[in-house]
């Protein structure tokens, strides 16, 4: 992807999201008026209440888990249909000495081991509407920050490696480490979230996808004994058309969500 069309993805998560707090300025302006007319006559509605309620009244405070790791986040609305949030995830997952069977490719050898890390926290600020009032449907576009974004395989043999009459222990052979990271640092994001951000009652669950564009993959190969000249393979997969289209990282999360404080009546 070139660097025209990077511009065109922020660009259009910009463009979204300033769309959303200029829609929540124009609902505060009518909002506020109609609190205004209804002060005079001694009359306000629950609903029109929302915006005149303390800050802290309206806080919704969320826990999640997802396959961008675990994330705490506090949600406000601005309005009858917008809400900011803001949150951070993080995700450190490993997985050591996974041993598939390799002969059914044709390898002499039973066991390979394979050490997988997934290294991720990062920051965001993330812009929801919701259009739809009896349907509980959330458009949402904004930015993270990341802090990690770092991927690692390494892979080796767990048992010996025989070929012909010569026998190879896992340390004569070496082990493959492969380290892939992301450039883009703040990456936009845009998806749907379904169920409310905001709770009606004190509880509430929602369950939000979409997909950040963390931009042009790296990565670096290192190898041992006598899979030591595999470094050179770093280039030809920097290359690989096939390898630089992974510049969308996919996010399905269930949030469980609290309302800090009672709303004023």
């Amino acid at each position: 992807m070139t660097q025209h069309n990077l511009f065109r993805y922020y660009g259009l998560a910009i463009c979204f999201f300033l769309s959303i707090f200029a829609k929540a300025q124009i609902e505060f302006e009518v909002v506020r008026a109609l609190e205004t007319n209804a002060a005079t006559s001694g009359f306000l509605t629950p609903q029109k209440k929302l915006l005149s309620a303390p800050f802290w009244n309206l806080v919704t405070a969320g826990v999640s888990v997802g396959t961008d790791g675990l994330g705490i986040a506090l949600i406000r609305p601005v309005s009858q249909s917008i809400a900011i949030r803001a949150g951070f995830n993080y995700a450190d997952f490993s997985v050591h000495n996974w041993s598939p069977d390799l002969s059914r490719f044709g390898l002499k050898t039973t066991k390979a081991a394979f050490d997988i890390s997934i290294a991720q926290s990062a920051v965001s600020m993330i812009g929801e509407w919701a259009p739809f009032k009896k349907i509980n449907i959330r458009a949402m576009a904004g930015f993270e920050y990341a802090f990690q974004n770092q991927y690692i395989i390494k892979a080796g043999y767990k048992d010996t490696f025989s070929i012909s009459s010569i026998t190879l222990s896992p340390d004569e052979i070496g082990y493959v480490k492969t380290t892939i990271t992301h450039g883009a640092k703040l990456a936009p994001f845009i998806g749907m979230g379904f169920g409310r951000s905001v709770p009606k009652n004190r509880y509430g669950f929602s369950f939000d996808f979409g997909a950040y564009y963390k931009g042009k993959p790296t990565a670096a190969i290192e190898g041992t004994g006598l899979l030591d000249d595999n470094s050179d393979n770093a280039t030809r997969l920097n290359n690989n058309k096939a390898f630089q289209t992974y510049r969308w990282y996919p996010v399905a999360t269930v949030r469980l969500v609290y309302r800090l404080f009672s709303r004023r009546r």
